[in-house]
């Protein structure tokens, strides 16, 4: 998701949501995480709808976990707290935005300018 390949990241985020809800699985972090990661991948390629069930979802897990924290019935450690608290700000703050057109991935944008610049400089030398 990070590095813009938002097919791949679908695809790789779907798979951990699938895995965690396997039976045999012991889920060390939160399904949360993944979910907020959903709903940004699902909303910047505009997917209107199912971004806002992702985040959904992923803000009633949240609020259900902190909740029991501050009740005592469970420890979540710091760590975990402020994580969700930062992907929940960013996707909401995202999703009130309009979704942006899908573009290019960071790094094949940035290899376009180094393409660029290298070729400007052996210019410059002829």
């Amino acid at each position: 998701y990070r590095a813009g390949r938002l097919d791949e990241a679908l695809r790789q985020l779907d798979q951990a949501d699938r895995l965690a809800n396997e039976p045999n699985q012991a889920v060390q972090s939160s399904p949360a995480y993944t979910w907020f990661f959903l709903a940004m991948a699902h909303h910047r390629l505009g997917h209107g709808e199912e971004a806002k069930t992702w985040l959904d979802k992923a803000v009633t897990s949240t609020e259900k976990a902190l909740g029991e924290q501050k009740q005592g019935t469970a420890d979540v450690p710091w760590n975990r707290r402020l994580t969700l608290k930062l992907l929940r700000d960013e996707a909401e703050a995202l999703l009130k935005s309009a979704p942006a057109p899908h573009s290019p991935e960071p790094a094949a944008k940035e290899k376009e300018k180094t393409e660029e610049k290298r070729k400007a400089e052996s210019g410059k030398r002829e």
